[in-house]
């Protein structure tokens, strides 16, 4: 009770504590969507196969932050968890495509067994669509200005083009984690994934989305190997494999659909945005990658998939 009551007044910017069998997470001022999304999707994943922490508690500290306890999942990070997704190695990276088509699953019918509440907090609102989001993000990026107006232009032009190809994920939402890279997964002793963590941004939305991380290199070896773990996976159990384009009655499953390359190419756009936001000032080695894939795009260059 001491360590919880020390970690919940500690300094704002302290946002995860580590107790000995549990992890605290408070949010920040603003964090209120990302509280109920991560407490929702680790209520809807409770009774999957997926291991994710288990909610404790939850509640508000008197200056408006919310909070979270969860169990804490056996493991450590990677070794390589702050660099970008399409540099990991190809172990890893093919393991977190499994992790993905295995996310990507968990579908809306599935989830009605939830409350209500969990289904809402996942769910965008009307007023808040995929390329609302990136005009909110690209906004940011304007005002930070690390990218050249050339690049901002590109973005806007990308995301115009792109928009269109959002029709075919929305048919078919699966629970996507939306910042699905190594720093969000523990591994144990041999480096084999055994869990995944910080569901902030999660929701039902197109499984293109979990692409973004890895896409910002589409010629690198971590890509390949995402892309090789999902789509083996992508009707498990089945004895088959998915591949981007081919449309049947098991896309819910992992199969992207029609259009899956510019669904991709739109959400790493968006990642892209987001890097020159918010990332590049606390992590390097993001803003280059950033930079070459907005060229790339506007070269109008398509990711392979297959």
């Amino acid at each position: 009770m001491v360590a919880f009551e020390t970690a919940c007044h500690a300094s704002p910017n302290n946002r995860v504590h580590l107790l000995s069998r549990s992890v605290l997470k408070i949010y920040g001022p603003v964090g209120t969507e990302r509280f109920a999304r991560e407490r929702s999707a680790l209520n809807v994943l409770s009774g999957s196969e997926i291991a994710v922490p288990r909610p404790l508690s939850s509640g508000r500290l008197e200056d408006g932050r919310d909070w979270l306890l969860m169990s804490r999942l056996p493991g450590r990070s990677p070794s390589d968890a702050e660099r970008p997704a399409h540099e990991l190695s190809a172990v890893l990276a093919e393991q977190l495509g499994h992790w993905a088509t295995g996310l990507h699953q968990v579908t809306k019918p599935y989830s009605l067994v939830t409350l209500a509440k969990d289904l809402r907090s996942l769910s965008d609102d009307q007023d808040k669509s995929d390329r609302d989001r990136a005009d909110r993000v690209l906004a940011h990026a304007r005002d930070r200005g690390l990218f050249e107006p050339s690049e901002l232009s590109a973005l806007t032009l990308g995301f115009d083009r792109f928009e269109g190809a959002l029709l075919h994920g929305s048919s078919h939402a699966v629970l996507v984690h939306g910042d699905l890279q190594a720093r969000n997964v523990v591994v144990d002793e041999a480096g084999v994934v055994t869990g995944l963590v910080d569901f902030e941004t999660a929701r039902f939305a197109d499984p293109a989305e979990d692409f973004s991380r890895f896409a910002l290199d589409w010629d690198s070896k971590g890509f390949r190997a995402f892309c090789s773990g999902y789509f083996a996976d992508s009707l498990a159990g089945q004895g088959e494999q998915v591949r981007p384009g081919e449309q049947d009655d098991h896309d819910q499953q992992g199969g992207l659909g029609p259009d899956a390359a510019e669904r991709v190419v739109f959400f790493t756009l968006l990642w892209a945005a987001w890097i020159g936001a918010y990332v590049a000032d606390h992590w390097d080695g993001y803003l280059q990658p950033a930079r070459d894939f907005i060229i790339r795009v506007a070269d109008g260059e398509l990711p392979n998939l297959s």
